[in-house]
């Protein structure tokens, strides 16, 4: 099956507004058999979430730079130390496209070094996502150049990832241009990727809960 989900691999579970807790959690997928999957409960803030036999639910994951996603049963419920969903093996994949990678507002410390160049420069992300991130630059690049990155996510230490500009707008400022760059995810580790997209998610969340006070 195309780009199947394998086993210890990240994925996220979306649970409809049905469900009374209804969101996107991420898990990870504990056991493969030709016909079942076993993905860890969702949790938040370390409560299990209950999902019941016959629920619908989509599972959303990653495979290098694609973005894939399917929908299934859940088969069986089960607590205990170890909490655990296990769902109907699915009929159909498909491939997400990259746009679809959540998007979040944060403020991140950035490095940044065109290849080919000697300078580094010193800024700070406007949002990210499991694909790329938009910066304000300190300096004019063109599209399709090359830029090494080094991303410090809270908590979780600094990525190294090699990035390709795809966006760039100038806008006017009372300092004069100012330059934003749309800058997508090249060469990343894909377990830097998964650690990523946790923490776009865990930042939904928790821009979420503000709006709500």
């Amino acid at each position: 099956m195309l780009c199947a989900p394998k086993a210890n691999q990240l994925v996220l579970i979306v649970l409809s507004k049905d469900h009374p807790r209804a969101g996107v959690y991420y898990s990870r997928v504990e056991f493969i058999s030709p016909k079942r999957l076993i993905l860890a409960a969702p949790i938040s803030q370390w409560q299990v979430i209950p999902v019941k036999r016959g629920e619908i639910i989509t599972v959303n994951y990653w495979v290098r730079t694609k973005a894939y996603s399917f929908t299934s049963e859940v088969m069986a419920f089960k607590g205990g130390y170890l909490p655990t969903i296990t769902v109907a093996w699915p009929r159909k994949i498909k491939r997400l496209k990259r746009r679809n990678f959540m998007r979040v507002r944060a403020k991140l410390s950035v490095t940044l070094a065109p290849t080919g160049e000697k300078r580094i420069y010193h800024t700070e992300t406007l949002d990210i996502s499991g694909g790329g991130v938009l910066i304000k630059s300190p300096v004019r690049l063109e599209e399709n150049d090359y830029v090494e990155l080094q991303i410090t996510l809270p908590e979780r230490g600094v990525f190294n990832i090699l990035g390709r500009v795809v966006r760039l707008e100038e806008r006017s400022g009372r300092k004069g241009t100012e330059y934003f760059m749309g800058i997508e995810f090249a060469v990343i580790d894909e377990r830097d990727r998964e650690r990523i997209i946790v923490y776009v998610f865990e930042r939904e969340r928790y821009l979420n809960r503000r709006r709500l006070v």
